[in-house]
Formats: structure tokens, sequence, C-alpha cells
């Protein structure tokens, strides 16, 4: 009777550890609430990185750093003016932030942030990219500008573009594409001119105009649109002359919002009105990966960073899932 005693003692430890690492395993197969520092009810707009640092622009509140991939956040608003922060865009270790009043620079990881905004005639910043040593800001309602010296002075640069509504950019190779509320448009000179991505919208395939944001894959383009009217994802494999609706598994075109995509290698992921969906075939078919989002929230941002996947969403912060994870199931 005690040598059993004995091995149910011994067994014990044993299987706590089974049972810590399946708790374990189990997490790791679902999206995880990261919150910590900032609460779980935050909006975020944008997040970026560099190297281990991971940034979130909310709604409200300004700019969140985490250095440990989500598990504490602190906030970094020296010198943030405005705490409405819609975008990011990173160049080697600066960072700008474009809020609801101008473009802010941080050369120290956000220790402090400086306004740039010397020419910039639009208070209303919602996208941001660097190609090289140019900045391009989207505003509204002015359009683009262009800055070549770190957001010092910016020009604006909206020859041909009719719409000056600008919500997100795509640098692709020499080409840069902007996403508008009626369409996409190219430049190919680095903005000094646009053109219409597709002259006649509704016949060549891209039926809704409001591009929300942009991605690319090797020489295909991806439209991530949608309005309260609905929308979708849609391809273009030639610059945007003709896109083709890609749809399937996303559910009805009506109730579909496309918020935000993100891409790893040849995956593609889209952030929804109704959660968040993973493409392996450039989006031909699309898979559910809301498992653990609860409840399923509006994902307004995506990061891919340090092996995981970050999603900013709508009143309920920022969930973090591991990658390989994530592709492999």
């Amino acid at each position: 009777m005690r040598n059993h005693f004995y091995k149910f003692l011994i067994s014990i430890p044993i299987l706590i550890i089974i049972i810590s690492s399946f708790l374990i395993r189990n997490s790791e197969a679902q999206w995880v609430q990261m919150s910590n520092g900032m609460g779980s009810d935050q909006w975020i707009h944008a997040l970026a990185s560099i190297g281990t640092n991971i940034f979130a622009g909310t709604d409200s509140n300004g700019v969140y750093l985490s250095t440990n991939n989500g598990e504490s956040w602190s906030e970094i608003n020296s010198g943030l003016t405005n705490k409405c922060v819609y975008t990011f865009a990173v160049s080697g270790n600066n960072i700008f932030s474009g809020t609801a009043d101008g473009v802010f620079l941080s050369t120290n990881n956000g220790g402090n942030w400086t306004a740039v905004n010397n020419g910039l005639t639009c208070n209303e910043v919602w996208t941001l990219t660097a190609s090289g040593t140019n900045l391009f800001a989207g505003t509204y309602p002015d359009g683009v500008f262009l800055s070549t010296n770190n957001g010092r002075n910016w020009i604006s640069v909206n020859n041909g573009l009719t719409n000056k509504r600008v919500s997100t950019f795509i640098v692709s190779g020499s080409n840069i594409f902007s996403g508008t509320d009626n369409g996409v448009f190219l430049s190919t000179n680095n903005g000094r001119d646009w053109t219409e991505a597709c002259s006649n919208l509704k016949q060549k395939g891209l039926q809704t105009k409001c591009v929300n944001s942009l991605a690319s894959i090797g020489t295909n383009l991806f439209a991530g649109t949608g309005t309260s009217m609905g929308g979708g994802v849609f391809l273009s494999t030639n610059n945007g002359d003709s896109w083709a609706e890609v749809d399937d598994g996303l559910g009805s075109p009506k109730y579909i919002i496309i918020y935000t995509l993100a891409v790893h290698e040849t995956n593609i992921f889209a952030g929804t009105k109704g959660g968040i969906f993973l493409s392996t075939d450039n989006g031909r078919n699309w898979l559910n990966k809301d498992q653990g989002f609860v409840p399923v929230s509006n994902t307004f941002s995506l990061l891919i960073a340090n092996g995981y996947i970050f999603a900013g969403t709508y009143d309920n912060s920022v969930w973090c899932r591991k990658l390989n994870e994530i592709l492999e199931n």
C-alpha cells in the first residue's frame, strides 16, 4: 500500500508537467489578448516594429511601446501633441507617426516625438510609407505629400490624383500605389504624377472603389475594400489595369469590410469587420483564423514581427498569436 502511495506522489509532478504542456500548446494555438499596461478597451489604428520593439497607435491615447512581444506596454507620448494616431512608417531607426495633427518623428524608439510638418497643409494624416529616402503622407482632404528629408519639409504631389482622400499606400518595385475613396492610383515617378490604376473600375473588376488597404506578393497586387455597403478583396496581376474579386471564404460581399492586409512570404492575411482570415493561394481561398478571439472584433491593423502576428482591434486592444502556428493549422 505504501509503495502505491509513493508511486502516486512521484506521478503528480509528471502529470502537472503534462497538463501544463498541454495548456501552453493550447494557448499558443489561438489568439491571446496582450493589453497589460494599455487596458483592454483600446482602439488600435496602427502597429509597427523596429527590431524587437512593437509600437501601437491608438485612437485617443497616443502611442504604446512593448519590448517583450506584447506581454506589457508603456505609454510613450513625450512631445506628441495629438494622441489620435492613425498610422506609422519606419525608415531605418526612425519611426514616423501620422496623427490628427500632422506627422511626428522619433529617433529614439518613441522616447520623444518632434512635429515635422513644414509644408504639410493638412492635419489629418491617414497613411505614411517610406520608399528609400522618400517619405509619403496620405491625407484627408489634401491628397499626397512627399518629403525627401525625414519630414522636415513637404511638397504636394497630386498631379492626376482625382480623389484626395488617401487611405493607404504600397510600394512595389519602382511603382507607388495609393488607395483612395475612388479607387487605386499609380505613380511611376515618386508621386510627381498619378494615373488611375484602372481607368474604368466597374467594367474592369474593382466594383467597390473605396480602398482601405493595399498589399503585394511579387507582381500580385491586392486591394482591400469596403464601406457600410460592403466590399472585399481584389487582385490585379497587371499593375492595376484589371482586377478580379477573390473573396471565397470571406462571407457575403454585402457584409465584408476589409480594413487591413498583411503579407508574410506567399501568405496574405486580411483584417476585417468579421475577424481575421488567411489565404495561401493569392486570395483564391480564405480560411477563418479567429480561434481564441472572444468576442470576434473588428481588426484595423495587422503586424508580423519576431515570429508573431499582432492584431490591433476596435475597442479590444492588441491580440497576438504565433505565426508558425497560425500558418500550420
